[in-house]
């Protein structure tokens, strides 16, 4: 049984249902985020995912929700596999290979302080 990747607003909880790669098939992960100040890797945030819709590969990454923070919930047979915040540069994530983790979709004030910064440079754009 394949899995399949549901879309949700991380703030609100709202199913989106009326996007358009809802319920696709996950083909591959973009690795998760570091805070660019502790360095600690969010091992529930990712740069983006592959699916496949349609028949074809599609990547989605944050720049398809905008204004919007997404997790993205890896659901298969009845359970929950993975959920993971959608993340973008300007987020105050990098790249690296760093070993610390921890979890940040627990951290409501750390979510809305992600979601201020997003909204400061859409006014800004």
């Amino acid at each position: 049984m394949a899995s399949r990747l549901y879309f949700f607003d991380a703030l609100t909880g709202e199913e989106l249902v009326t996007f358009a790669h809802h319920g696709a098939e996950p083909r591959m992960g973009h690795g998760s985020g570091v805070s660019a100040r502790s360095g600690i890797r969010y091992t529930d945030t990712c740069w983006g995912v592959t699916v496949m819709s349609r028949g074809k590969r599609v990547e989605i990454t944050a720049a398809d929700f905008p204004g919007r923070l997404v997790v993205v919930k890896d659901w298969c047979g009845g359970k929950v596999i993975a959920r993971d915040l959608l993340i973008a540069e300007g987020d105050g994530f990098v790249k690296s290979d760093d070993t610390g983790r921890a979890e940040i979709l627990g951290d409501r004030k750390a979510l809305e302080w992600i979601a201020a910064r997003r909204a400061r440079a859409t006014v800004a754009a």
